[in-house]
């Protein structure tokens, strides 16, 4: 605004000092100019002002830098900033127009000012801008020394705290081992109270971590030793659990070494009775207790069964080694060692009688043998018969016969041969007719040995006379069958057995007689009934040993011997012996 003077009056303003220092000077007289009036408070066609000066209505006058302003309208610039009219539209950050004393320039903000708010504040970790200007005309970051990480100990390295470069960066700290100790929070330990508080191969003692102990040092734990084992006294360097060794021995303090011969510090081979042949007390230096040496007595002479044993010894291994047997013969046992004579059949060997102060087998009456096939012969092709009869069989077979074998069952008399027996070849001994004498109608036996291990589908035949008397062994059951006078169809006297079968020699034997027929297993009865009746025979006449006369399902193989028929039905007493051997 520009004030006009009255006619002889010069008022003027000095426009060059800020607005507050503006004043008038009217007649050399300084007088206080009050702020500018906006254009509308003059008054039109020369009205007076109120200090009675008459106001120009002429177009107002623009304002120099520095005054202050509302809108850039009203400065010469066309800037008004910060209130003030400036030089510039001064936009830029951390720049300003109204800073005291410099009003109307636009110059940077001072370092660490921000009046308009214009910086963003980051966390200090970022090493970022801290929320005020920098000075040059931009936002400062945070100054070089500014923790933007805390420090910290992990394990056994400390690391000081990171700071900021003034550049934006947070620079890493220093590290250092806390070597022997570990870390303690933050920082590293300077003293322990546990092995925990010291690194590893360290452990604590009085407050200090010092190294943990060499193998073959002395220790009382096992934490105090660099290899984990205290064991004896000494740092091991295995845990040494076995018997009869030993950490602590001079020769080699720390190594696990069996203990010398005769030694036992520790009690682990406490002496056992020599009869044990165990421990003898004591190691035995080889890292094991030792044992009673050969020949220590372990059992005393005796005698069991129909066998004599011998003293025993050890054998320096813990057994007790075996005793040398001596086969009483005919005797059995009495006491410690064999009997010599009998006075009664418990001095005999099983199946033996006594007979004036000797042991012998019981001998079945001659007279009422009818037939007897030892098979002893070496070649040939004749089953001889061994009675006066001279009931001769054939040995036959759809492919070869019959062989010879030294296999034969254990007896009192002399066998040196059985017969062996090939079912797929269908081999068998034949007589093809039976005389009278062979088809006794009642009161007769049949005796023979068997040796076998498979049978044939329905079972395997042993003896057949003509199919009107037969003795047939199945897996499971054996069977004595004859065909009864004055009825058809046949009789058996069956028995469920097992055992038979186990590639062992076996004696079997069927008795008929007026009273019962029986079937003996072995010299024991297994099956009786009270079927008396007489043989009928309207039947084959071919005796057979091995095969049945007609089918081939029931054929035998394996080994049979001493093949016996009794004109009686011998007793129990008497089928015993012949199962015990006898003859």
């Amino acid at each position: 605004m520009v004030l006009v003077g009255l006619a002889s009056v010069c008022a003027c303003v000095d426009v060059s000092l800020p607005p507050q220092l503006q004043r008038t000077v009217i007649d050399a007289e300084v007088v206080d100019l009050p702020e500018a009036v906006p254009d509308a408070a003059v008054e039109a066609d020369g009205a007076s002002s109120p200090s009675g000066l008459v106001l120009d209505a002429s177009p107002p006058v623009l304002l120099g830098n520095g005054l202050r302003c509302s809108a850039g309208g009203d400065c010469q610039s066309g800037s008004c900033t910060d209130g003030v009219c400036c030089s510039s539209a001064c936009t830029a950050v951390c720049y300003a127009c109204n800073q005291p004393g410099l009003e109307g320039s636009c110059l940077p903000i001072p370092a660490g000012q921000d009046p308009g708010g214009e910086c963003p504040q980051d966390p200090p970790s970022s090493c970022g801008h801290d929320g005020t200007c920098d000075g040059s005309g931009g936002c400062r970051k945070y100054g070089v020394g500014m923790q933007c990480q805390p420090g910290q100990c992990t394990g056994a390295l400390e690391s000081a705290a990171r700071t900021c470069d003034g550049n934006g960066v947070c620079q890493a700290g220093t590290s250092r081992s806390c070597a022997p100790n570990a870390c303690a929070g933050s920082s590293c330990g300077t003293v322990c109270a546990a092995d925990g508080d010291c690194q590893t191969g360290f452990l604590c003692e009085g407050g200090t971590c010092k190294s943990k102990r060499p193998m073959g040092a002395p220790c009382a734990g096992a934490g105090q030793c660099a290899t984990g084992y205290c064991v004896d006294g000494i740092c091991c360097g295995t845990p040494c659990t076995e018997r009869c060794h030993a950490c602590n021995l001079a020769v080699a303090l720390g190594v696990c070494t069996p203990i010398s011969d005769g030694a036992d510090p520790a009690s682990e081979c406490p002496a056992e009775a020599g009869a044990t042949c165990g421990r003898a007390g004591g190691c035995d230096g080889k890292g094991a207790c030792r044992l009673h040496p050969p020949g220590t007595p372990c059992a005393a002479a005796g005698c069991s069964g129909t066998t004599a044993l011998g003293p025993r010894t050890c054998n320096g291994a813990g057994q007790c080694g075996g005793a040398a047997t001596q086969d009483c013969g005919n005797f059995a046992c009495v006491g410690a060692s064999c009997a010599t004579t009998c006075a009664g059949d418990a001095q005999c060997k099983p199946g033996l009688s006594c007979t004036g102060g000797n042991c012998q087998a019981p001998t079945v009456t001659a007279p009422a043998l009818l037939l007897r096939w030892s098979f002893d012969e070496e070649a040939g092709a004749s089953a001889l018969d061994s009675t006066s009869n001279a009931f001769h069989g054939t040995y036959v077979g759809d492919s070869g016969t019959p062989a010879p074998s030294a296999l034969a069952p254990s007896v009192t008399f002399a066998n040196p041969r059985s017969r062996a027996f090939l079912r797929a070849g269908r081999q068998a001994v034949q007589l093809a007719t039976m005389p009278a004498a062979l088809k006794p109608a009642n009161n007769f036996t049949i005796s023979l040995w068997f040796q076998a291990s498979p049978v044939d589908t329905g079972g395997a035949e042993l003896v057949s006379g003509g199919n009107q008397y037969l003795i047939r062994i199945a897996a499971d059951a054996m069977r004595f069958s004859k065909r009864p006078a004055g009825a058809s169809g046949s009789i058996p006297c069956e028995a469920t057995v097992t055992g038979h079968l186990d590639g062992k020699w076996h004696h079997i034997a069927a008795v008929q007689s007026p009273a019962a027929m029986k079937l003996y297993l072995d010299g024991v009865e297994r099956c009786t009934n009270t079927h008396g009746e007489d043989v009928r025979y309207d039947g084959g006449p071919t005796l057979f040993v091995g095969r049945h006369p007609e089918s081939a399902n029931y054929d035998f193989e394996g080994n049979l011997d001493d093949v016996r028929i009794y004109g009686a039905a011998l007793g129990a007493v008497e089928v015993q012996a012949l199962a015990k051997g006898g003859n």
